[in-house]
């Protein structure tokens, strides 16, 4: 079971038109009823699967297989694929979620990842679409959360030895992960 990753993103267009397009990457697709049903009868018929969120900010190459990777002895029997995808995205799976629109240039998710945050793919997706944004991150299996904007990136360790605060973690990710609590319970 891989450690999860909660990640808070807000994210800002010029135009609803923009906003929209986003947006509709993001979300899951409508299955009707008998898409779902025709899915589970026919084991030979292609499931619905949108390119999903991920895919969208940073299209993977279509030469990826001939791609060279500096690959981690422990990973080397996975494929190409899961390599790009850790370079380019900063995790491992792509992602699809509901999109909460707070006004008309603005979008706010929440959604978990394995292991880590899609900054990269983020990034990539911020010049590729031309749209801010400000993902606030945590992963406490593994003791680190951060901020991240298109242009920047900040991650803070901690160890719950001491009080987050005290190991230079920001009170708003304290607050927002509810880190102190998690602190008490260790």
């Amino acid at each position: 079971m891989p450690n999860l990753c909660q990640n808070h993103l807000t994210l800002w267009c010029e135009t609803k038109e923009q906003l929209e397009k986003i947006s509709a990457a993001v979300a899951p697709p409508k299955v009707s009823f008998l898409q779902r049903l025709r899915g589970r009868l026919l084991r030979n018929s292609a499931p619905i699967s949108p390119a999903g969120f991920l895919e969208f900010l940073c299209p993977t190459p279509d030469d990826l297989e001939v791609l060279h990777f500096d690959v981690i002895p422990q990973l080397a029997d996975q494929p190409n694929s899961y390599h790009w995808r850790l370079e380019n995205w900063g995790c491992r799976n792509d992602l699809l979620a509901t999109p909460h629109l707070q006004d008309a240039n603005t979008l706010m998710l929440h959604f978990p990842t394995d292991y880590s945050p899609p900054i990269a793919a983020l990034q990539c997706g911020a010049g590729l679409h031309s749209f801010r944004f400000r993902l606030l991150y945590c992963e406490p299996g593994n003791g680190f959360c951060g901020i991240a904007t298109e242009s920047d990136h900040e991650e803070f360790e901690f160890t719950f030895e001491r009080p987050p605060a005290e190991e230079g973690v920001p009170e708003e990710l304290i607050a927002l992960f509810g880190l102190n609590e998690m602190a008490e319970e260790y």
